[in-house]
């Protein structure tokens, strides 16, 4: 009970175990006590909503093993609360029904949900599904909560889970966006565009300033080749806020890729009219444009990424004149000078995916300047980070093989570098290792595609 009071008074982490270790006390026993505790408390449910707040606080000191608990304890105590009786004090809202019980469940899904969110910022995504659960176990029809799992198993690239919870949402409320919209990105991820569009369609047609909608629904056109459709969802996106650096990065490669087509116009246009261009300064333009909304300090992955693709742009237009002229040589001079910026933000510890896509072009930028020894060092860099991230705990095996696939480039550079040591034996080996796993993969893939739903839920 000190504990608990302490807790409630503003106790730190430190504090807590603190007191433990004073009253040598294990974590194990205060796991039994509060069992103990919550089985009494239940004989008297005016404690209820009390201990659910204290525990909610015990929870928010990040203890890994009593959360959990916590967690679970508080809703055994909502479960077995009962109505009170009439003529006592109940709270009424508008429409004459009882909320003191709805009160309880909204405390208890707040707890689990503190829990959740900082499992999610430790890359624990199976544990904040588990979380999720939970809540879900107390509100099972609350729509946002479906989403929130859905958006969940969409990062751990069950798609087709995640579509099934975005079903419930809309199910209970057809008039959320954003179930709408991250049910088309699953669907997006699974290729099927034409149904991704209609969602996102759905979701614009509740809330037609869904800047993220607009943005990603230019993705999908991309897909499909409506390309003059395709930068009035990013330009839309853009009008709407002028600082999402992924619109910015889409308008680019897109204009990038037209030579002769007519740009749409659109408010966005008529405010900048470099934006009209196309090609090759039409991409430098909406990058360049980009980063005076999206600043170093504002938006550190965004300015780095557009930085990136400044960096792409020059890099591949010196590969095509480097056969004709000099000027390749100024142009990979150019895409080096803004890599190197965008690792200012872009760091390993920060951004680990997108130092490792910086890297692979390092990496080629160096060897058309023939700077070996620069081209090494990356190379070096690029193989630690690419291995601790398929080796991260936290990502699921779909993850990973994503991982794999997108950084394949790395798998044929560590047989390289065993090569280049004379260890012949461990290069076939590693060559050898990953045939197996891509293949294993791709055998994967295809037995998915020939299960049927109900048979892969068994």
């Amino acid at each position: 009970m000190e504990l608990l009071e302490g807790v409630d008074q503003g106790w730190t982490r430190g504090k807590g175990q603190s007191f433990l270790f004073r009253k040598n006390i294990s974590k194990d026993t205060l796991i039994a006590w509060l069992r103990d505790f919550a089985q009494r408390v239940r004989q008297n449910p005016e404690q209820h909503r009390e201990l659910g707040r204290r525990l909610q606080k015990l929870g928010n000191l990040a203890w890994r093993e009593l959360s959990p608990v916590a967690a679970r304890l508080a809703q055994e105590l909502v479960v077995v609360e009962k109505p009170r009786e009439e003529g006592t004090d109940t709270e009424v809202d508008g429409d004459g029904l009882v909320t003191d019980e709805e009160e309880a469940k909204d405390t208890i899904t707040d707890f689990i949900l503190s829990i959740l969110t900082r499992q999610y910022k430790q890359g624990d995504l199976l544990g904040a599904i588990t979380s999720v659960d939970k809540c879900l176990e107390i509100k099972s029809d609350d729509h946002k909560l479906w989403t929130i799992k859905g958006s969940l198993l969409s990062e751990l690239g069950r798609y087709e889970e995640a579509i099934d919870s975005f079903n419930r949402a809309v199910t209970i409320e057809m008039n959320y966006p954003s179930a709408w919209y991250h049910k088309g990105l699953a669907l997006y991820h699974l290729g099927r565009n034409e149904e991704a569009l209609i969602n996102y369609d759905q979701a614009l047609k509740i809330n037609s300033d869904y800047y993220e909608a607009w943005n990603n629904r230019g993705n999908v056109l991309r897909e499909l080749g409506e390309y003059e459709e395709v930068i009035a969802s990013f330009d839309r996106a853009l009008e709407i806020k002028g600082d999402i650096y992924e619109a910015w990065l889409n308008r680019g490669q897109c204009v990038g890729k037209l030579h002769s087509a007519p740009l749409p116009s659109s408010a966005l246009t008529r405010q900048y009219p470099q934006l009209n261009q196309r090609g090759f300064e039409g991409a430098l333009a909406s990058y360049q444009l980009g980063l005076t909304f999206c600043t170093q300090d504002q938006h550190p992955q965004g300015w780095g990424l557009l930085h990136y693709e400044i960096g792409r742009t020059y890099y591949y237009r010196g590969r095509k004149s480097l056969y004709t002229r000099d000027a390749g040589r100024s142009d990979f001079r150019e895409a080096l000078k803004h890599y190197n910026q965008a690792l200012q933000t872009l760091t390993r510890e920060a951004y680990p995916q997108d130092h490792l896509e910086l890297i692979q072009y390092l990496i080629r930028v160096h060897n058309a300047l023939h700077n070996e020894d620069e081209r090494k060092k990356w190379r070096n860099e690029g193989l630690e980070v690419w291995s601790q991230l398929l080796n991260d705990p936290h990502k699921s095996s779909q993850q990973k093989r994503q991982l794999a696939i997108q950084f394949i480039r790395f798998a044929r550079m560590r047989v390289d570098v065993l090569l280049e040591d004379n260890l012949l034996l461990e290069a076939f080996r590693a060559a050898e290792e990953q045939k197996n796993l891509y293949l294993t993969w791709i055998l994967d893939r295809q037995n998915q595609h020939i299960l049927s739903p109900t048979t892969r839920d068994i």
